[in-house]
């Protein structure tokens, strides 16, 4: 990738901003700037992190659907409840509403003793793991939802009573 291309690192799309190589072996170093987030983020990868816009959106449903994601970093009884928001479209509780809202005041309000002391792992969570398009706002979960749920069978999002 070139400076100033524009790619996809873990779900953020980002801004190539220059190039570097490590002492010794081993692939490309890049420094990105994520334009999913506000205010400048600069990060370092490895140039085989990146994908083109192309790459990205032929892998996004099948990474999403294909379990590739990593929710190991959240709290255990969490797990479950964000696949099932990230997969299928559902939310389950108040406190994961508030984290995918970005609302972490509330959400420190909601948490329990657990999660509380977890919130910056969801934050990591959510900036590298979570689609970027999946978290940020009441309107980006709301869409989220409605993506996922016209994506699959609606049969298969309600809920069994």
């Amino acid at each position: 990738m070139l400076e100033g291309e524009h790619a996809y690192l873990r779900g953020h799309r980002v801004k190539v901003l220059g190039r570097y190589q490590r002492v010794g072996s081993g692939p490309q170093r890049v420094w990105v700037s994520d334009l999913d987030t506000v205010g400048e983020e600069t990060v370092a990868c490895d140039e085989t992190e990146l994908l083109t816009p192309a790459e990205f959106f032929q892998q996004d449903a099948e990474s999403v659907k294909g379990g590739k994601m990593d929710y190991s970093m959240l709290p255990e009884h969490m797990q479950g409840g964000a696949k099932l928001y990230i997969e299928r479209g559902v939310l389950s509780g108040h406190f994961l509403t508030a984290v995918l809202e970005n609302n972490f005041v509330n959400a420190h309000r909601r948490a329990d003793e657990v999660n509380v002391a977890a919130l910056d792992k969801w934050a990591e969570w959510l900036l590298w793991e979570a689609p970027g398009k999946s978290w940020g706002s009441p309107d980006a979960v709301a869409r989220w939802m409605e993506r996922q749920w016209n994506k699959g069978d609606a049969g298969d999002n309600q809920e069994k009573a």
